[in-house]
């Protein structure tokens, strides 16, 4: 190539436009802009969302939503279910057992309160409902501690040879306890025994044994009406 044919191709080079560089670089710039911007927005979200896991993590006490357990201080109540719950009974006494047996008989003019000598879980009361006063004893065996679930099974016996026992109502609970009420049809007196009626039907005879206060613990309200109105008691047996 001679030096005219170079110099002719440099002219004709240096005449052509430039490419739009400018333009070029000046994109380049803003994207970049915008990717570091978007970048930011991200990194923020993501704190801010992990800030919020966190937020919910503490307020629930733990990664698994698991309550915190509260301090000697903390003044929390805390919920205590049934089966935790205390009994509020206290031991049964006659006198209470006398109270309730008194409160689930029918109208009537009761007396002879007493206990048995051997055992603070039979009393007896008579009832007089205009015919004179018959006797009932009732007493409490088996396991009467025991939770009862259910209803008693209620049962009833006739015994006609035996006037102090002529008729037997047992309920025998599910846990192990047995309320008995013997009704009799006759009153021992120095000098032999009086005939007289039985004091209940069978089904309110039903209802006395039926009644879920029975037991070696009783209401707390029974006790003490029971030391207020039989401060003092006879025996029998």
């Amino acid at each position: 190539m001679t030096e005219e044919l170079r110099s002719l191709l440099r002219d004709e080079l240096s005449a052509e436009r430039p490419p739009p560089l400018g333009d070029v670089v000046g994109s380049a710039v803003r994207d970049g802009r915008r990717i570091r911007r978007r970048r930011r927005f991200a990194a923020a979200g993501g704190g801010t969302a992990v800030a919020g896991v966190l937020a919910v993590a503490v307020a629930l006490g733990g990664p698994y939503g698991t309550a915190p357990v509260p301090g000697p201080d903390a003044g929390v109540v805390v919920a205590v279910s049934p089966s935790q719950a205390l009994d509020s009974r206290i031991p049964a006494t006659p006198q209470a057992m006398l109270v309730l047996l008194r409160d689930l008989l029918p109208p009537g003019r009761t007396g002879d309160a007493a206990k048995a000598a051997h055992s603070d879980l039979q009393v007896q009361m008579s009832l007089d409902r205009g015919r004179g006063p018959a006797i009932i004893r009732i007493s409490v065996a088996g396991y009467p501690s025991l939770p009862r679930a259910g209803k008693p099974t209620v049962t009833v016996e006739s015994l006609p040879d035996n006037c102090t026992q002529a008729k037997v109502v047992r309920a025998d609970w599910p846990g192990g306890m047995t309320v008995q009420a013997d009704l009799a049809t006759c009153r021992m007196t120095a000098g032999g025994s009086t005939p007289t009626p039985l004091a209940l039907t069978d089904e309110e005879a039903k209802a006395v044994v039926s009644d879920p206060r029975w037991g070696d613990g009783m209401d707390p309200a029974l006790v003490r009406a029971g030391e207020q109105d039989f401060p003092h008691l006879a025996t029998f047996g």
